[in-house]
């Protein structure tokens, strides 16, 4: 007989985790309206990421782990409602091209079939911004502020520092490593895309009108941070400084 072995969700008070690699710890905050508590991790970079995707009940638990594929967002957006795996579309345009549009969210996915219909698909920058809690014409909120002081979408630099230390080559790699990375593929106009071995997650930095994303394929056997258009429904992981 065999025994099913279920995840249990992260409990008991905020708690960092230890310095030493791989050790865990608990972060509660408030998440969709809710109060959630989630494991976080000492990575091989020494500082501390969540465990989980955001939106997410648990920990991973295989690369194919469908319940901890967790909530795909716009680049610039944040936990307003649109990052639900089964969010309306509505199509984009005009006054819906930026942050400033939305400031005091929209829980629809902003889709469109051309550049200009796109969620931010035209007058993006380099320069633009995804952090803090406050929206503006250059700078999406940063859902990660929900978890509390120091926390933070982590930029292109810190995923490539993150790579340096722990091997993320690979969706099972990265399901291996400290941060148990799940393959939950990804979100267009078109619907939700499961990869069946890739995964999409974000960085907080943009590069031209679009934004810097990191994909791991086994396919390829290799994590790389890649341009993508700000429109694309990635997973999100979360940094404390």
């Amino acid at each position: 007989m065999f025994l099913l072995v279920v995840n249990a969700p992260a409990s008991g008070p905020t708690v960092d985790p230890g310095p030493a690699e791989g050790s865990t710890g608990v972060v509660n905050f408030n998440y969709r309206g809710q109060q959630v508590s989630y494991t976080t991790v000492r990575a091989g970079d020494g500082k501390i990421w969540l465990q989980q995707n955001l939106g997410s009940p648990q920990v991973a638990m295989a690369v194919w782990d469908e319940a901890s594929f967790g909530d795909y967002f716009q680049w610039g957006r944040w936990d307003d409602g649109h990052q639900v795996r089964t969010s309306s579309t509505i199509p984009g345009g005009p006054s819906l091209l930026n942050p400033s549009n939305i400031s005091s969210g929209n829980p629809n996915w902003i889709g469109g079939a051309t550049t200009g219909t796109w969620w931010w698909g035209t007058g993006g920058l380099s320069t633009d911004t995804w952090s803090g809690s406050s929206a503006t014409s250059t700078n999406g909120k940063d859902p990660c502020v929900a978890l509390g002081a120091g926390w933070r979408s982590p930029t292109a630099a810190d995923w490539q520092n993150l790579k340096n230390y722990d091997d993320l080559d690979g969706a099972l790699a990265a399901y291996m490593s400290n941060l148990k990375l799940p393959a939950g593929g990804f979100r267009d106009a078109g619907g939700w895309v499961y990869g069946g071995g890739e995964s999409y997650y974000w960085s907080a930095t943009a590069s031209g009108s679009n934004a810097i994303g990191v994909f791991i394929s086994d396919n390829t056997y290799l994590a790389s941070l890649e341009p993508s258009y700000r429109a694309a429904g990635f997973n999100c992981r979360c940094l404390k400084d």
